[in-house]
């Protein structure tokens, strides 16, 4: 029979991994809001396609490749990373995941590019980043 291990004196503060509650409901609002960040971001450059190809000065045909370098990223990121997690830590993963997300989202690769190229780059680092969020 397995044990409980909720206190006797502590009734429902703790769960069965030994995270308070409150703590927990925190975590897990933490990592549904990257989660969701991670998503959003992912199709968010859809709709803005065809203003990227007109101020990076390409066609909307190249353009598409900001898109695709996101999404292989994190195709090619998510085999890895989940050995890494194995050997680091889940919760190292995950912050690795959001400062590089996050630095390569208020980069000036990402907010001034002045190439398709450098645009892509980028993209491609959120990638790697929303790969470790995820």
């Amino acid at each position: 029979m397995a044990q409980s291990t909720v206190r006797a004196g502590n009734p429902g503060l703790t769960s069965p991994d030994r995270v308070p509650i409150p703590q927990r409901y925190w975590a897990i609002l933490t990592i549904s809001l990257g989660l969701t960040l991670a998503v959003l971001d992912g199709s968010v450059a859809n709709v803005a396609l065809p203003t990227i190809a007109a101020n990076v000065y390409t066609s909307p045909s190249n353009s598409i490749w900001v898109v695709n370098a996101f999404q292989l990223a994190v195709t090619i990121s998510l085999l890895p990373l989940p050995s890494l997690e194995e050997i680091y830590g889940y919760r190292c993963v995950y912050r690795f995941g959001v400062v590089v997300f996050t630095i390569a989202s208020i980069s000036l690769f990402w907010a001034l590019p002045d190439s398709l190229a450098m645009l892509t780059l980028a993209r491609t680092v959120q990638g790697v980043g929303a790969a470790g969020i995820t």
